[in-house]
């Protein structure tokens, strides 16, 4: 469980946790600091041979006492992303499993 909330318990489940763009690439308006900014603010943030950020992709199970809620805000399998090879056509069954 990651936490709870009142009486709702909220449980992550991780599909993909795996470098993806450069703070420059996501950010391009930040300005030429941006990577030493994400260095000394999430330490491990970044792939050391890509500098990518490194991003979990997950969705959330909320357990109520009466209810029990999946938010899928996942990315799925068999997308192309030419150039990003742990997230293009991907296809495992990580998040299903969970």
């Amino acid at each position: 469980m990651l936490c709870k909330i009142g009486e709702v318990e909220v449980w992550r489940i991780l599909e993909i946790h795996a470098p993806f763009l450069t703070p420059e690439e996501l950010w391009p308006g930040a300005g030429p600091d941006v990577t030493a900014a994400v260095e000394a603010r999430v330490p491990g943030g970044l792939c050391p041979q890509s500098g990518r950020l490194i991003l979990p992709v997950q969705g959330f199970l909320l357990k109520t006492p009466s209810h029990t809620i999946l938010v899928d805000s996942c990315v799925g399998n068999h997308k192309t992303v030419p150039g990003y090879e742990d997230w293009n056509q991907r296809s495992d069954t990580r998040f299903e499993a969970a």
